[in-house]
């Protein structure tokens, strides 16, 4: 499918032209959209200088793409014996921190179910999934 760009500025909309930018975590205090973290000191997690450090790291640690699915379904694929198909892969290494505006990554490769999915706004943003420090503090690691 051919992806048409469209601009935007939200936190975590996604954009439907493979090799667009692409904001993950934004810098500063964040929580999700269901108000989670419910365990950590400020309600809500970190994300500057240190917690990008961790994850860089971990990010060069890893050997496969990250991916991105529906709803989760990768995570829950176990439990509700639903299948857990992957819309989109992106390499690690090329991820980039970029301070006071937003933890960014390019080059996503959608396959063509995705990016009809986000032509059409069906699934307008993007819901990273992380471990976090034992403190309950800084994101330390994506899945």
């Amino acid at each position: 499918m051919n992806n048409q760009r469209r601009d935007r500025k939200q936190f975590g909309r996604t954009r439907t032209m493979d090799g667009a930018f692409l904001a993950v975590l934004p810098d500063g205090y964040f929580r999700a959209s269901d108000f989670s973290p419910h365990d950590t000191e400020h309600g809500s997690w970190p994300k500057d200088s240190t917690a990008w450090a961790s994850l860089k790291k971990h990010l060069a640690d890893k050997q496969n793409d990250l991916h991105f699915d529906y709803d989760h379904q990768t995570i829950f694929a176990e439990v509700n014996d639903q299948p857990a198909p992957v819309d989109g892969r992106i390499k690690a290494s090329v991820f980039e921190y970029v301070p006071d505006k937003r933890c960014l990554y390019t080059n996503v490769k959608w396959n063509d179910k995705a990016a009809e999915h986000l032509f059409k706004d069906e699934y307008r943003y993007v819901s990273p999934v992380f471990d976090y420090g034992p403190d309950g503090c800084c994101p330390i690691k994506f899945r």
